[in-house]
């Protein structure tokens, strides 16, 4: 199955989960959110297609759920490269 259509599958999981908006995620959380490998949520985070905070001189990501929510709703996301190596993937600044 394609990516794109196992997200949109388990898309409807996810909406019925409340949580704080500000809640950080680790990506381990975020593979329950999707219900998916840690290989796909690597995969996602590395292709920038997940919304994502990765501090400068770090390997892990961090992941804010109030983006995930927004995300999941269809939100174009954005890149900004840090000093570092770091970088965010973040929700598209509207207009």
């Amino acid at each position: 199955m394609p990516l794109q259509a196992l997200l949109e599958s388990r898309l409807h999981v996810v909406a019925d989960i409340e949580t704080p908006s500000n809640l950080l995620l680790t990506t381990h959380e975020v593979v329950e959110l999707l219900r998916c490998s840690v290989r796909t949520v690597h995969e996602l985070t590395r292709e920038g297609r997940i919304p994502r905070r990765r501090l400068s001189h770090t390997r892990g990501c961090l992941f804010v759920d109030a983006d995930l929510q927004r995300w999941f709703d269809g939100a174009e996301l954005e890149v900004i490269t840090l000093p570092g190596d770091g970088r965010i993937v973040r929700i598209a600044e509207s207009g």
